[in-house]
């Protein structure tokens, strides 16, 4: 009879994130580009190109209510929601004239914007997949070579998750990689049930559960010396 023990989702950060982050601030990640995120950002950029406005940008937008509530209150901004997900994308029923939905993937499209040179003012990432198992540190956000590259999209950055680990790594990298007025707040499931910016918010406010809202202000990145399994610098 099997005596393994079911997966119990991580409640502490990982031990190595530090080291994980450090190495991805000191070095550059050059996987190519996907075509078909590379065609779908130059359609959107023609846009932004040809009526020039700021940008925010909704990462990881699903069905797009969070893009639509965005551009309802920014009626003066673009508002690109991203997903990679054709199948939630075509749920969007934003009608809203600033929006834009676009079929990417998030790694490839943050790196565009950047060598763009959008001009987005903030950077919305609600919601990711926490990935709780600590064998797929490298797939959160915050562990993925990607990670500089996230931080130089926007002036300010936003992550919301129901995950209590996922928020404290978060605002740990969001540390290391030195940047500004870094909070943290906890959403109460009241203060979500009637102000819910998408339907992952609606879901979880219905169960009842505390949501975590990270933020922070952009600062440029600088090379970091990388940390070692045994913690020491080199």
């Amino acid at each position: 009879m099997s005596m393994d023990r079911p997966h119990r989702p991580t409640v502490v950060p990982h031990p190595r994130l530090k080291e994980v982050v450090l190495r991805h601030l000191s070095t550059a990640w050059m996987q190519p580009i996907r075509a078909h995120t590379q065609w779908a950002f130059d359609q959107v950029h023609a846009t932004i190109q040809s009526t020039p406005h700021r940008v925010i940008l909704d990462s990881g937008c699903g069905t797009g209510q969070s893009t639509q509530r965005l551009a309802q209150a920014h009626p003066d901004h673009w508002v690109v929601g991203v997903d990679r997900s054709a199948h939630r994308l075509a749920k969007a029923g934003c009608d809203e004239p600033n929006a834009m939905f676009v079929r990417a993937e998030l790694s490839d499209f943050w790196r565009l914007v950047v060598s763009a040179q959008w001009p987005v003012e903030a950077h919305h990432v609600l919601y990711p997949n926490p990935y709780p198992k600590a064998v797929h540190l490298k797939k959160r956000w915050h562990g993925h070579p990607v990670w500089p590259v996230l931080l130089a999209v926007g002036e300010r950055l936003t992550m919301r998750t129901n995950s209590c680990v996922f928020a404290k790594e978060w605002r740990l990298a969001l540390h290391w990689s030195k940047q500004a007025d870094i909070d943290c707040a906890v959403l109460s499931p009241d203060t979500l049930k009637d102000h819910a910016w998408s339907a992952f918010e609606h879901k979880y406010a219905m169960r009842g559960q505390p949501l975590y809202e990270v933020t922070s202000r952009r600062q440029p990145i600088e090379p970091c010396p990388q940390i070692t399994p045994s913690g020491d610098l080199r």
